[in-house]
C-alpha cells in the first residue's frame, strides 16, 4: 500500500475454472506479505503480514478472526502446512514451530524448536502427507563465509501427535 509497508485489507479470489479474479471480503487488519494455507474443509487461513491475529476465509465467503491464536505477525511469508488432523503447522521462517487450531476463535500452541536457523527467505515444500522439506534461507556463517544463506535442509514431519524434525542432505550451495 505504501512505503511504511502497511499492506491492504482486500482479499481477491481466483476461480480456476473460469480463470477470473473477484473481490473477496476485507480482512480486519491490513497485511503485507501474509501467507494463505488451504484447509481440508474448503476454508483457508491467512497468517502474518503485520498483524498477529490469523483469519479464516470460510465457505460462506466471510472471514472469521482467530483471536485466541495470536502469534505470528512477521511481514514475511510464513511456512505453513495443513496437518493430517486439520490443524495448521507454522514451520518458519522463524525457528519455533507452532500448531494453529482454526476452529472457533482458534488456539496456537508451541510445538518445538525446528533447527536453530532463522530461515528468512528460505523455501519449503510439502512432498508427502504430513511431510515438508524446509531448505536454505537465513543469514549465517557457513563454509568459512559469513552472512550467507544456509545449504542445509530438514524434513518436518507433522504426522501423529509429535512433530519431528530430521536433518537431510544439504544442497550444493546456500539458497
Amino acid at each position: 500500500k505504501n512505503s511504511a509497508l502497511d499492506g491492504i485489507v482486500q482479499t481477491h479470489l481466483f476461480n480456476w475454472q473460469t480463470e477470473t479474479w473477484s473481490r473477496g471480503p476485507d480482512m480486519a487488519a491490513a497485511r503485507w506479505y501474509p501467507a494463505v494455507q488451504a484447509l481440508g474443509n474448503n476454508e483457508a487461513v491467512i497468517v502474518g503480514g503485520g498483524t498477529a491475529i490469523p483469519e479464516v476465509y470460510q465457505t460462506d465467503k466471510t472471514l472469521r478472526r482467530l483471536s485466541n491464536a495470536s502469534g505470528y505477525s512477521d511481514r514475511l511469508y510464513a511456512f505453513l502446512t495443513t496437518r493430517p488432523n486439520g490443524q495448521v503447522e507454522l514451520m518458519g521462517p522463524s525457528t519455533q514451530l507452532n500448531t494453529i487450531n482454526t476452529s472457533g476463535t482458534g488456539a496456537i500452541t508451541a510445538t518445538k524448536a525446528r533447527d536453530g536457523i532463522a530461515r528468512t527467505y528460505g523455501g519449503f515444500a510439502t512432498y508427502d502427507i504430513g511431510k515438508v522439506l524446509v531448505a536454505g534461507g537465513g543469514d549465517i556463517t557457513e563454509g568459512g563465509q559469513s552472512d550467507v544463506p544456509t545449504k542445509t535442509a530438514v524434513v518436518v514431519n507433522v504426522n501423529g501427535s509429535t512433530t519431528t524434525v530430521t536433518p537431510t542432505a544439504s544442497m550444493s550451495v546456500g539458497r
